[in-house]
């Protein structure tokens, strides 16, 4: 394992998961490009690394089957169906996100 060179101090930047969602939602409903994220949004190079991230670590499916489970629930409906139609309350979305990740994280993001 290599490890960080003496005399460098590592900065931890605490980072708004709700932003960073944000953004990714922003890229996703407009199409733009990673780099053209408006400068309200966090930086690109942090959106798409946790992007990334997530994407490798299956956590987006993780996100999407807990947050199918939890409405079919809610409904009344078969919680194992394989044909859903709903339409989700995007704060009551983003909200479950942030627990779902909470929960999934191995570290605090």
């Amino acid at each position: 394992m290599i490890g960080m060179p003496e005399g460098k101090d590592i900065v931890e930047v605490e980072v708004d998961l709700r932003e960073i969602l944000n953004a990714i939602f922003y890229v996703q409903r407009t199409g733009c490009q990673w780099e053209m994220l408006p400068h309200d949004l966090p930086p690109y190079t942090t959106v798409y690394g946790y992007f990334q991230k997530w994407q490798r670590k299956g956590i987006w499916q993780q996100i999407h089957d807990q947050i199918r489970h939890q409405l079919r629930q809610d409904l009344g409906r078969d919680e194992h169906s394989t044909v859903a139609i709903a339409l989700l309350i995007l704060n009551s979305s983003i909200f479950v996100l942030l627990l779902v990740l909470d929960s999934l994280c191995e570290y605090p993001l």
